[in-house]
């Protein structure tokens, strides 16, 4: 099998034979979801979105006099995705109030909150840096981000009059994503920046002389099973395992299948059905690992760690 690991830091491809991991045929590109996350928060910024966390503002329902936010009543609740008629690139204020029996005529219903300023102890910036990335998260998380199904599909996109989809922040305020929601996540089937390696994955591979560049996931893979023995190709394409966290992103399996497909017709893209089973597979596979006696021998006491530093991670686990 050769896995495809897509995390927040990086993604690494791994080819397994015969239970066991080629480790000098490791690729991996330090393109992740943190490279998406920069992407969506230019993209907010452009729009003029403010990310407000809950501690900065207070909701009032009701007739209170002044200058009042419409908020939509009904389904739309707030991090949810509505898909709209047109594509859009603003921000509007809407939010959710309790559901009546007739959901289609809640839509339609409006009520009007108060969005008030909130003082507030002063936090750190790092916490608040921490609070904004959960709402970029869930951002990513909603759906609002995708993937187009190939890179014809993407270029045609700006011509097209393609529905777009809004997203609800926490203050009430609409994100109207058009086809520029497909640019964050796409530059998973760009030019990437790969390294053959098998140490940790860290900023200064960017400056390694060892960096090359790929066209994309696809190439990444069909790179890092050329890399392999020749016997190998044929069921390493069969058995490809999409993981990680990153590679949630609508359409983003269809893509490398549809890609793959184009280098062989004799290639197979495998993923668990659920997101939190590929976000949390790497623990789920550490929880097993933990439970073999042979692991037992990789274990090592703090004073061990502090004399050797993290270097022991790889030189006992690998």
């Amino acid at each position: 099998a050769l896995v495809l690991d897509m995390g927040a830091s990086g993604t690494s491809c791994v080819p397994v034979v015969e239970g066991s991991v080629m480790k000098h045929r490791v690729m991996r590109s330090p393109l992740g979801g943190n490279t998406v996350s920069e992407s969506v928060l230019a993209l907010c910024n452009a729009k003029g979105a403010k990310l407000r966390p809950n501690y900065e503002f207070r909701k009032t329902q009701g007739d209170l006099g002044g200058a009042l936010s419409p908020m939509k009543k009904g389904k739309l609740s707030t991090g949810k995705v509505l898909v709209t008629g047109s594509s859009g690139n603003g921000t509007n204020n809407n939010n959710n109030s309790n559901n009546n029996n007739n959901e289609d005529e809640d839509d339609l219903t409006e009520r009007h909150y108060r969005v008030t300023d909130v003082s507030h102890m002063a936090f750190s910036a790092s916490y608040e840096k921490w609070r904004k990335s959960i709402i970029i998260d869930d951002i990513k998380e909603s759906g609002a981000i995708q993937i187009s199904e190939s890179a014809n599909a993407e270029s045609q996109a700006a011509s097209l009059q393609l529905p777009g989809v809004s997203y609800y922040l926490p203050d009430g305020n609409r994100l109207d994503f058009g086809n520029e929601r497909y640019q964050p996540a796409g530059v998973f089937f760009e030019k990437i920046p790969v390294i053959s390696s098998v140490g940790p994955l860290d900023a200064d591979m960017m400056d390694s002389s060892m960096m090359s560049s790929r066209q994309g996931l696809s190439h990444m893979v069909k790179a890092t099973i050329e890399r392999c023995e020749q016997n190998t190709h044929r069921d390493l394409y069969a058995s490809v395992c999409l993981t990680g966290g990153s590679s949630n992103f609508p359409g983003l399996f269809e893509r490398l299948n549809n890609e793959l497909m184009y280098i062989t017709n004799r290639v197979r893209v495998v993923a668990a059905a659920g997101a939190p089973e590929r976000r949390f597979c790497a623990w789920t596979g550490g929880s097993i690992l933990s439970t073999f006696s042979e692991f037992q021998r990789m274990w090592f006491g703090k004073a061990e760690y502090d004399e050797l530093g993290a270097s022991l991670v790889h030189k006992k686990c690998s």
